[in-house]
């Protein structure tokens, strides 16, 4: 186990994190019974947005007031596809950070080689961003990127990975925390951790239960044709099926392929199931 993780779960084992995994279980309702009533309404504010704007902004301005300046969510089908195309091409993504972030990387390769991602694949534990040390042995890129985010702002900050709250949601929340002073993190963290730990369980619910969709935003078409994909039917068939021309059929597939970063058709069914988009 990395120092930095070490640290983490040092600062964060006596506040053990009560995110809600599944707001409808009998077990989650109890969870929810023991937060903070702040935390309670916040569950229910989450809950009942009726749309992803609204729940992204709920969601973000509870961290805010807890020392958070930005965050970026993110959430992979399955670790395997991460192997074959690479992190930017294949995680479904939300994020605050600014558009300098984006700018630096290239929107197109911002996310590859992250150690925070790296770590999402491979471990539930908390990551914490700014452990100098922890970074004397790293290669040279890896230096590079961690002194690019350093003058970016995105130095001091954590990431939470989301099989945190079940192992099979492959992903994490990174929260940048840049007006908290190193020396002053630890107590930070000690008294805030339980709460936004808390809180980046509520997103990953609501994202993949509630608003995935909104987030990949397939069009009726497409979803439709992904649906009709995964029951058997060749594209030619599905064209019969809705009575539109074959050429058209091929486009929704690779509009769904595209906004699902998905490399194949049949890797954009899988994702589309995984994620919830479509009914298996």
């Amino acid at each position: 186990m990395s120092k930095i993780v070490v640290a983490a779960e040092r600062m964060f084992e006596t506040t053990a994190p009560l995110a809600v995994s599944q707001l409808n279980t009998e077990a989650s309702q109890s969870i929810v019974r023991v937060m903070d009533r702040t935390l309670v309404e916040l569950t229910e504010g989450l809950r009942s947005a009726g749309d992803l704007d609204s729940f992204w902004s709920l969601a973000h301005a509870a961290l805010e007031r807890r020392g958070v300046k930005s965050m970026m969510y993110g959430a992979f089908a399955t670790q395997n596809e991460t192997k074959v195309v690479g992190y930017s091409r294949t995680m479904i993504w939300k994020s605050s950070h600014s558009q300098a972030f984006f700018d630096a990387f290239g929107t197109d390769q911002a996310l590859d080689h992250d150690p925070s991602i790296d770590h999402c694949l491979t471990n539930p534990d908390i990551m914490l961003w700014h452990h100098d040390s922890d970074w004397n042995g790293a290669p040279a890129a890896l230096k590079k990127r961690v002194s690019i985010e350093r003058d970016l702002g995105l130095y001091v900050g954590v990431t939470v990975p989301t099989t945190r709250f079940s192992r099979i949601h492959i992903g994490g929340v990174g929260l940048s925390m840049p007006e908290i002073k190193i020396c002053e993190f630890d107590r930070f963290w000690c008294d805030k951790a339980r709460e936004i730990v808390t809180i980046c369980g509520l997103i990953d619910t609501g994202m993949r239960n509630q608003h995935m969709s909104e987030l990949v935003r397939l069009s009726p078409r497409e979803k439709e044709c992904l649906e009709w994909l995964a029951a058997g039917l060749r594209p030619d068939q599905i064209a019969d099926r809705l009575a539109i021309g074959s050429k058209s059929i091929e486009k929704y597939i690779f509009g769904a392929k595209r906004k699902l970063r998905a490399a194949t058709r049949d890797h954009a069914i899988a994702k589309a199931l995984i994620l919830g988009i479509i009914a298996p």
